[in-house]
């Protein structure tokens, strides 16, 4: 019934007895959204528009279902953890839940995948081995609650690899994403400026959730794949207007990085930007662009740069979570604690030994190789290698005379970028990381020649003649 619905909507001839239907329904959709906005609240508010969208949303959803909803998850991802649906979960949750039905409607009415990439096999392998660590984990719950996220973000991940995506439809996601990362920053950085969210003047932005925030550490590498596709269009745009709208966008970035005050951000984004030089060969532009974010770090009253003098042999003790978790992994070398377990882990060899800083008990890794290794040994680096070989190749044949080489230069700086972040930080269980690998398979797959994408097998019609025998 719901395709025969999707048909007609997409089959539809312009007439006077639809115009009338369509018109009808947007007067009592606008209306409805007009009586919530008279009751002023936000929620109201929301609601209202949309309501008054969802004559378009719902188009969308049918036929450009990566424009919507999984645009709309894409703006939302660095705004992850900041509005909360009560008894739900996030927004951004939502969104994505939104998205994987809906691309995956897509799939199954028009009948049609791309060839799957070898990098979803890869993640397919260590999800798995994920969750075949409950049988070994030391704490089931906390894995479980891992395995669920981690199955989430995987299912969105697969889904996305195999739906067939135009050019046009690859550019307008990327500029989605460059959008929501904007829009944050430039949240971010009001909040900073004005002093009403900080701590140790460090931008630490409320959760909707009373007293919790998010750690600006993870709201600043959400922002590394949004800063590599804003260079690169910068760097390549045609017009002084567009220039200068790049370089725009490019302040609000760092701003948002400079306010977090994070460490592993700043020399991510400084990665990104030297991977962009090195492919680019656009000095000229490329040095303005570090020149300018460093009068801006100047101008930007964040603590990054004080951290970097007074931190930098411990890093926030983090060398000492690492050898207390080197220890931790040489207990459990070949299959590792399980899933999730790290803190299980370095909390039983903290008290055996020396640290030079006072160190507090269930730490998080701050580094995804190190948590790897712990949590699934020696076999789950074996596949974390394979995966990161895998998503480093899966661009490898949009070649430098294609147009889309330039989305190539930026998401595989935004790789780097966030390699380099990970070294850092505990990125596994985030939607920014996760929405990088996705913007790296549709890259792959708009690019793919029309014979790689197949259709699903057809059922085979029997000739009325012989249905009559």
């Amino acid at each position: 019934m719901i395709r025969n619905v999707a048909a007609h909507v997409a089959d539809a001839r312009p007439g006077i007895p639809a115009a009338l239907i369509l018109g009808l329904a947007t007067a009592a959709l606008a209306g409805m959204a007009a009586f919530l906005l008279a009751g002023g609240s936000k929620t109201g508010t929301v609601l209202a528009i949309a309501l008054a969208a969802s004559p378009l949303l719902i188009y969308l959803s049918i036929q450009r279902p990566l424009i919507f909803p999984f645009g709309l998850y894409a703006v939302l991802v660095p705004f992850n953890h900041l509005i909360f649906l009560h008894g739900f979960g996030t927004l951004t949750k939502l969104a994505g839940i939104l998205a994987s039905a809906g691309l995956l409607f897509h799939i199954v009415r028009n009948k049609r995948i791309v060839s799957p990439p070898r990098v979803l096999l890869a993640w397919f392998v260590f999800v798995v081995l994920a969750c075949a660590s409950l049988l070994w984990a030391v704490d089931t719950t906390q894995s479980i609650t891992l395995i669920v996220l981690l199955l989430q973000l995987f299912a969105l991940f697969a889904v996305t690899a195999l739906v067939p995506v135009s050019r046009e439809e690859l550019l307008v996601v990327l500029a989605l994403i460059a959008l929501g990362g904007i829009a944050a920053a430039g949240y971010g950085g009001k909040l900073f400026l004005t002093g009403t969210q900080t701590v140790g003047n460090r931008l630490f932005i409320e959760s909707a959730v009373e007293g919790e925030y998010l750690d600006p550490n993870h709201f600043s590498a959400a922002l590394l794949l949004p800063l590599a596709l804003t260079l690169v269009y910068t760097v390549y745009a045609p017009w002084i207007t567009r220039k200068a709208v790049g370089f725009a966008g490019l302040a609000v970035l760092m701003v948002g990085i400079y306010a977090s005050g994070s460490r592993g951000g700043l020399v991510a984004a400084a990665a990104i930007l030297l991977a962009v030089l090195v492919r680019t060969r656009r000095w000229l532009q490329l040095i303005g662009v570090t020149l300018a974010g460093l009068v801006l770090s100047l101008a930007v009253k964040s603590a990054v740069w004080s951290r970097f003098s007074a931190d930098a042999m411990s890093g926030s003790g983090r060398s000492s979570i690492w050898y207390i978790g080197a220890h931790a992994f040489m207990q459990r070398p070949v299959l590792g604690w399980g899933i999730g377990n790290f803190a299980d882990a370095y909390d039983r060899w903290l008290l055996q030994l020396y640290s030079p800083i006072l160190m507090q008990w269930d730490r998080a890794a701050h580094n995804f190789i190190i948590m790897v290794a712990v949590e699934l040994g020696v076999v789950g680096l074996a596949v974390l290698v394979w995966v990161m070989i895998e998503q480093a190749r899966a661009l490898r044949h949009i070649e430098p005379g294609s147009d889309l080489y330039r989305v190539r230069i930026a998401l595989e700086s935004a790789l780097l970028g966030l390699l380099v972040m990970s070294f850092f930080l505990d990125t596994l269980y985030w939607k920014y990381a996760w929405l990088t690998f996705t913007a790296v398979a549709l890259a792959r797959s708009a690019a793919l020649p029309s014979r790689q994408q197949a259709e699903a097998p057809q059922p085979r019609m029997v000739p009325a003649a012989a249905a009559r025998r």
